[in-house]
C-alpha cells in the first residue's frame, strides 16, 4: 500500500476550523509581537539596542513570518520523504502507522503556517511549494537508503528546536503575544513533542546499523549543514531585513552593519545556546553523546561539548 503526502493546498487549518470554517476575517494585531523576542537573531547583536521599539516590534513580526515560511517548507519536504519510506515498505506495519500519524500533524500544521502568512502579510515571499535548499535536500535525501538517515539527523534538529520556539513563546506574559500565534505555536508544540521522539526512534531503526563509513559520512555531512545552514542566517533572513528597511527606510544608512552582524551570528556563544543546546534541544545532544562520529560537532557547535570517558 502506497501512502502519499497530503495535499495541505486543499485543507482547512486549524485557525479556520476554530472560526467555524471559514477565514479568521482579521490579521494578526499589529501592536504586539508574533514570536517570543529572544528567538530573533538580530536580538544578539549590538546594532539591534539602536533600533526603536516600532523598528524592534515589526522585526520581531517580519522573524514571525519567516518562521513560519521555514517551518512549513521543512514540514512539507519531511512529509513527502516519509511517505516515501512508508511506501517503499521500510517500516513495521506499527512504524508504518505512526509516520501516516505523523504526515499527518504535519499536514495541518503546515496550512496553519501558510495561513499566518496570508493573514499576516499578503504580498509575503511565500516559499508554497517548500522547495528551498532544506526541501531540495529532503527530496534527494529520501531516494537514497544509505543517506536518507542524515533527514532524521535533520529533523531531529529543527523539530526539537521548534519544540524550543512554541515553548518560549506560550511561556510569554498573557497578551504580549498575539492571539493567532500564540494558539498555532500551542498546538505545534504539543504535536513536536511526540514528534521528537519519533525521530529519535527513526534514528535508532535506520541510522544506528548503518556501516562505520555511512555513519561517518553522514556526520560530516550534518556537521557541514550545522554550520553553513541551521546556524547561519540565511538567504531568507536577509529578506527580514531587507523588508524592514523598505518599511522603516531611515535604517537605511545603518543596512551594512545589520547585516555584517547578522552573518556573524552563526558563531556567537549564546546565539548558538538559544539555538542548539542541552537545555534547549536535550534529545539531540544526547544523540550526539551516544555516537562517536557526531562528538565532532563540538568543532562548529561551542554549546556543545562531548562527554569525557575514563
Amino acid at each position: 500500500m502506497t501512502i502519499a503526502a497530503p495535499d495541505v493546498t486543499m485543507r482547512v487549518s486549524g485557525l479556520s476550523a476554530a472560526s467555524g470554517g471559514s477565514m479568521v476575517a482579521h490579521p494578526p494585531d499589529s501592536g504586539l509581537f508574533w514570536v517570543c523576542p529572544s528567538l530573533t537573531p538580530l536580538t544578539y547583536t549590538q546594532v539591534w539596542k539602536r533600533f526603536s521599539a516600532a523598528q524592534q516590534l515589526r522585526y520581531n513580526q517580519l522573524t514571525a513570518l519567516h518562521f513560519a515560511e521555514l517551518i512549513s517548507g521543512f514540514e512539507a519536504g519531511g512529509s513527502r520523504a516519509l511517505a516515501i519510506l512508508v511506501a517503499r515498505g521500510d517500516t513495521t506495519s506499527s512504524l508504518a502507522e505512526k509516520l501516516r500519524g505523523f504526515i499527518e500533524d504535519e499536514a495541518n500544521h503546515i496550512a496553519r503556517w501558510r495561513e499566518l502568512l496570508i493573514l499576516g502579510d499578503p504580498l509575503w515571499r511565500a516559499n508554497k511549494s517548500g522547495r528551498g535548499i532544506l526541501g531540495c535536500l529532503v527530496g534527494m535525501l529520501a531516494r537514497r537508503r544509505n543517506l536518507m538517515p542524515l533527514l532524521f539527523w535533520l529533523m531531529l534538529a529543527l523539530e526539537e528546536h521548534g519544540v524550543e520556539i512554541s515553548r518560549r513563546c506560550v511561556q510569554m506574559p498573557r497578551g504580549a503575544l498575539d492571539g493567532l500565534f500564540d494558539a498555532a505555536f500551542r498546538d505545534h508544540l504539543r504535536d513536536e513533542v511526540r514528534h521528537v521522539q519519533l525521530d529519535v526512534h527513526l534514528i535508532e531503526q535506520f541510522y544506528a546499523p548503518l556501516s562505520a563509513f555511512w555513519r561517518r559520512v553522514i556526520a560530516w555531512t550534518f556537521k557541514q549543514l550545522l554550520s553553513r545552514v541551521l546556524l547561519a542566517p540565511r538567504k531568507a533572513s536577509k529578506h527580514v531585513i531587507a523588508r524592514l528597511i523598505a518599511e522603516h527606510p531611515e535604517l537605511v544608512g545603518m543596512k551594512p552593519e545589520i547585516v555584517t552582524q547578522l552573518v556573524a551570528l552563526g558563531l556567537d556563544s549564546n546565539y548558538q545556546e538559544m539555538m542548539y543546546s542541552r537545555k534547549s534541544t536535550p534529545q539531540l545532544f544526547a544523540m550526539f553523546d551516544r555516537f562517536p562520529e557526531m562528538h565532532a560537532i563540538s568543532s562548529v557547535l561551542s554549546s556543545y561539548e562531548p562527554p569525557r570517558h575514563g
